[in-house]
């Protein structure tokens, strides 16, 4: 039976409550700000515009939060959920203390819901960046426990006094160890607060475990010491002289000083020195060596060893905790007479500062889940029960561990403490035994890889959608350049088709999307900064404390981040299931090169019908393009150049519709006479198809490449200087037909520029630019990509094709470094 208490403290509930702003109901979705400059994406040059910032209202996860979650008026059932961590030395050497420091640590702090938070008991692994490694911590449901009324109480009781202590380490208010310091403080932080489970971000109780159940002895003890400590403010309780430790290890009196305790008892109890500085708000671990003999006499004084321990603080940030120091700080001697002590054990305390963190990983990984479901249901309108197969799922939170390089600058990637720290971990073994995984037929890309698609580069986070991003604009690019193409007039320019293309690839387009569908509860835009963010669980910020746009509400977001967010999650469809749903996802958002009929694409009835070639189709398919097996039925021979089979030849191409050939190989010059068509609508097209082909050759052959490292790679190949060096490499500008007098010259002076005699492209394309006039280069490059323009026509779309081609042509370019 748990231990009873003769006064029971209640958190206060205001019978007049203030209304407040962050109640979901009362707010505004968003909130439209002044058009601001823009602030484009590190890594990656884009062209200045304005962009618009909305805030919007932090959510989180439904399974979190109310009216999922609801607290019981009477007996009822709660679940329990804990956490494993690395070894108990190995968190003491990943928080920089002594050996043996944390002492008995059977006990830990945990959460107990009204409900379950997520279908199977291993909900999720998340990350924790300690002062000297990663820490992975896996969220388990260890248990079902029943309160009655009275339990329930005493539960939420707790779960205040918790909530006011976690409140002051993130605040710097150590009012509950520092007697003078308690009776200056006029408005605590946890005053700015208000119990209110049904409009909190997270509706959980804080508890105290221990063997998988509530520990009752630790939570009356804790209770009694906010009682006593509420007496003595009153100047109704008196300092102790001698205090006995309970059993539960949490001491009940206050102020309670060290010397007041038994010395076999100090090892491991967290102290206050009075002796430090009023801008130091540091907490001590007392670890007098592994042997604990506390205290030692030094110099004829009473004085005790002690280790600074961290509240991390910076738990979330991937770049903390980067030391690979593997020896603990030096300790500090003071007097015993002058350390006020907590009334948590180190232990518990270090696992209070967790709860932070592992709140925030847990909402990001389950926020992941239910986005999962609603791309299900976006895709697949007729979808059903797609709970029943993203439920049941495991989220592996990326971390420094398994993030690729790409992600990460140097900075940031694993140390070995990180890899030894897992390894002392006893729940490593799970990750293979759980389901992290959706089945290969599911159509959507699984939790783990969204969180990659919906993580901005300002979140400083172990993954983002910069990479993903950049794969999925240029498929963008490339749909609706193919949409733009074959539903424009014949006579529209080159400029005509870019602008067209401009209003579908926008970033109010593509915001206006996320918008819609309110995908941005699902985007992570800023580190997770936990004294100003965090707020405890079941409470709510009251109204006369709220700043404007504050950060512990809203988060700002603009257009162009949203937009991005499209593009990642693009990328994330391409990489992870396959081109054909990729399209399937644009086709949804109103943007499509074929018909849709019933979610299936009518390739049959479009231009670009092989668009969706079976790979193993392709060699069968090039076997065919000899030399001489097609001709043109659109041209006659008197119009065909006497060189056309050796210009199709140096191409590797047979063309079924030559007319396509005579239109890619025509400048708008060659006659002034009468109207000529010329290649800009095919050097549109392959401009896009160009670049899709590269992008995806680049992201596949360099994954630890940065989006910074691809861009500039990519643009060292695509670009008019080199590929008008290819094109005369390869002699396939004598078929251009043009009235530019210039033109040979330029030709000329790039033949002296020899591909074997370079060493990167930056070589190549700096040697290109001395002495050369840049517009004819223009042309040059410009028929390359309408050449590929017009194969890409002439095989009805066919992409592998293509990539056979485009290899080909630029085999010696695409070897060489940037």
């Amino acid at each position: 039976m748990p231990c009873t208490m003769k006064r029971l403290w209640i958190p206060p509930v205001d019978s007049h409550p203030i209304p407040l702003t962050c109640f979901r109901g009362s707010l505004p979705s968003n909130v439209d700000l002044p058009l601001t400059d823009n602030r484009s994406s590190q890594n990656i040059s884009k062209t200045p515009s304005s962009t618009r910032e909305k805030i919007y209202r932090i959510q989180t996860c439904e399974k979190l939060s109310a009216p999922y979650q609801k607290l019981p008026t009477c007996t009822a059932v709660f679940h329990l959920y804990s956490w494993t961590l690395p070894s108990i030395s190995t968190l003491e050497s990943l928080a920089g203390i002594g050996s043996g420091c944390f002492g008995d640590t059977e006990q830990m702090i945990g959460l107990i819901f009204p409900r379950p938070i997520a279908k199977p008991e291993y909900v999720c692994r998340v990350p924790i960046y300690l002062s000297r490694g990663l820490a992975r911590a896996r969220v388990q449901k260890v248990n079902q426990v029943q309160l009655d009324q009275s339990q329930l109480q005493k539960a939420m009781a707790l779960h205040f006094v918790l909530a006011e202590l976690l409140t002051e380490l993130t605040h710097y208010e150590f009012y509950s160890v520092d007697s003078e310091a308690c009776k200056n403080y006029k408005v605590r932080i946890f005053d700015h607060y208000d119990w209110n489970p049904e409009q909190s971000l997270f509706m959980g109780l804080l508890t105290i475990t221990k063997n998988k159940l509530i520990d009752w002895a630790a939570s009356d003890q804790l209770l009694r010491w906010s009682e006593t400590m509420n007496l003595w403010r009153m100047g109704v309780s008196k300092t102790q002289s001698i205090v006995e430790l309970h059993s539960s290890g949490i001491i009940s009196a206050y102020p309670c000083v060290l010397s007041s305790l038994p010395p076999n008892v100090c090892h491991g109890r967290l102290v206050r020195p009075r002796s430090l500085p009023k801008h130091d708000f540091g907490l001590f671990v007392v670890c007098d060596g592994i042997s604990a003999s506390c205290p030692t006499k030094q110099g004829g004084k009473d004085t005790v060893s002690c280790y600074r321990l961290s509240r991390h603080l910076n738990a979330c940030r991937v770049n903390s905790g980067l030391s690979e120091k593997t020896s603990s700080r030096k300790p500090i001697n003071f007097r015993i007479s002058d350390c006020f002590v907590h009334p948590l054990s180190a232990w518990l305390w270090f696992s209070l500062t967790l709860i932070p963190p592992i709140l925030y990983q847990t909402n990001r990984a389950l926020l992941s889940a239910e986005f999962c479901v609603k791309l299900a249901q976006f895709v697949t309108p007729s979808a059903t029960n797609c709970w029943s197969v993203v439920g049941p799922l495991t989220v592996l939170v990326p971390d420094r561990l398994d993030a690729p390089n790409g992600m990460l600058r140097q900075l940031y990637h694993f140390t070995v403490n990180d890899t030894q720290a897992e390894a002392s971990n006893a729940g490593q073994n799970w990750d293979k035994k759980v389901v992290t995984k959706l089945p290969t037929s599911y159509p959507i890309p699984g939790p783990r890889e969204l969180l990659e698609a919906t993580t901005l580069l300002g979140a400083a986070d172990s993954v983002t959608l910069e990479r993903l991003e950049f794969i999925g604009d240029s498929l963008l690019q490339l749909i609706t350049t193919l949409q733009v193409y074959q539903n424009s007039s014949l006579q529209a320019d080159e400029q005509q088709l870019t602008n067209k293309r401009s209003v579908l690839v926008s970033n109010a387009n593509l915001y206006g999307i996320v918008d819609r569908e309110q995908w941005y509860r699902y985007c992570t835009t800023r580190p997770y900064d936990i004294r100003e963010l965090f707020i405890p669980p079941c409470y709510t910020l009251k109204s006369q404390y709220q700043e404007p746009d504050d950060l512990r509400l809203y988060v700002k977001l603009t257009d162009k981040s949203l937009a991005d967010m499209i593009e990642a999650l693009l990328g994330c469809f391409l990489q992870c299931i396959g081109i054909r749903e990729a399209c399937g996802l644009l086709q949804r958002f109103g943007i499509s090169f074929m018909d849709c009929v019933n979610g299936t694409f009518n390739s049959s009835a479009s231009m670009w019908r092989c668009f969706f070639q079976d790979p193993d189709c392709l060699t069968k398919q090039l076997s065919k393009l000899t030399i001489g097996s097609a001709r043109g039925d659109e041209a006659t021979e008197a119009e065909m150049d006497s060189g056309i089979s050796s210009l199709q030849g140096r191409l590797g191409y047979v063309f079924r519709n030559q007319a396509l050939l005579h239109e890619a190989r025509t400048h708008s010059s060659y006659s002034s006479l009468e109207p000529t068509v010329c290649y800009q609508r095919l050097e549109f097209l392959g401009d896009a198809v160009l670049g899709y082909v590269v992008s995806n050759d680049l992201f596949k052959r360099f994954p630890d490449y940065d989006p910074g490292m691809l861009t500039n790679h990519r643009s060292l190949i695509v670009n008019n200087l080199v590929l008008a060096r290819v094109l005369v490499d390869l002699k396939l500008h004598d078929g251009i037909r043009h009235n530019i007098p210039s033109l040979p010259s330029v030709v000329d002076k790039l033949r002296s520029v020899r591909l074997s005699d370079v060493t990167s492209l930056s070589e190549l394309r700096e040697k290109i630019q001395t002495n050369i006039t840049a517009s004819p280069m223009k042309i040059l490059g410009d028929v390359f990509e309408s050449l590929i323009g017009a194969v890409f026509v002439d095989t009805s779309g066919d992409l592998q094709a293509i990539q056979t081609i485009v290899r080909r042509l630029l085999g010696k370019v695409l070897k060489l470094p940037p």
